[in-house]
């Protein structure tokens, strides 16, 4: 490695970065959100800008990006061009998805069945460098099982159907500021319900000692299991790697859960970047 390297870990509300020189000197900071499938090329443009501007780009030999919304084809090749405008020529510029990003992550260079699970959740089946396939996600109306927004739908099922004692209500409204009708004005009427949601999960973390506290999160991950992970052809072949804030909160149940389905885990990550440097700098 004799030129620095860019990596960027893009995120739905926003980029962290690392600037890594030839001598191995990392340098961390961060821009806004890069998402082609929300924003314009002409705002993912100024956003690149504005997280470069400190950074001398002059040495940089290649970026790996890595974002939310970068589907191969057209969407990533909206980041790589904004990209071109602002380094040098001859610099190398990959854009992929943050599930590959994950995938490079959590398995490095060996092959695993990857998964995402924060406030959304997603999977694939990785061989050690590209993804070899993947069960879609379909969003937190639609799928996102075992993810920060599926837990936070069923902790409020489960209390406003009467399923948990008046204690863990009580407490879930403390925890909130909200009543029934506040949530429901949360949920329904404002802005990313998917991000009140998972915001939730830690009201269960707080009271995971609580037997029905428990099974919710216990039926979650089952749920993520099953309707995702067990979809891969020899599934149980591989380890279970797992990035995101949920899956650490969770690390000891989502782990007994796994293995209780046959599974054996591997890595448990909170966020990508660090794993990504590691990738990319090895080779």
């Amino acid at each position: 490695m004799n030129r620095t390297i860019l990596i960027a870990d893009a995120g739905s509300t926003g980029t962290q970065w690392c600037a890594v020189s030839s001598d191995g000197t990392r340098r961390y900071f961060s821009g806004g959100p890069v998402n082609p499938a929300v924003f314009s090329p002409e705002t993912i443009g100024e956003t690149l800008r504005a997280a470069l501007s400190d950074v001398d780009t002059s040495e940089c030999g290649c970026v790996a990006f890595y974002g939310a919304g970068c589907r191969p084809g057209k969407l990533s090749e909206i980041v790589a061009e904004q990209l071109r405008q602002l380094l040098p020529e001859g610099c190398e510029i990959a854009v992929n998805s943050d599930m590959l990003g994950a995938a490079r992550a959590a398995c490095g260079n060996s092959a695993g069945i990857a998964c995402i699970l924060g406030t959304g959740s997603n999977s694939c089946l990785y061989d050690g460098s590209a993804i070899i396939d993947a069960v879609p996600s379909l969003g937190y109306i639609l799928g996102d099982e075992g993810s920060g927004a599926y837990l936070g739908r069923k902790l409020i099922n489960a209390i406003y159907k009467r399923q948990l004692s008046k204690e863990i209500c009580h407490s879930f409204e403390d925890f909130t500021g909200l009543n029934i009708d506040g949530i429901i004005e949360r949920v329904y009427r404002q802005p990313q319900p998917n991000t009140f949601l998972a915001s939730c999960a830690p009201f269960l973390a707080q009271n995971i000692d609580d037997d029905s506290i428990r099974a919710i999160v216990e039926e979650a991950f089952t749920d993520f299991i099953e309707q995702n992970i067990v979809r891969y052809e020899n599934s149980h072949h591989y380890p279970l790697n797992f990035v995101g804030s949920i899956a650490c909160y969770f690390n000891t149940t989502l782990q007994a859960v796994a293995e209780k389905s046959g599974y054996k885990t591997g890595r448990c990550i909170k966020s990508p970047l660090e794993g990504l440097i590691e990738y990319h700098t090895n080779d």
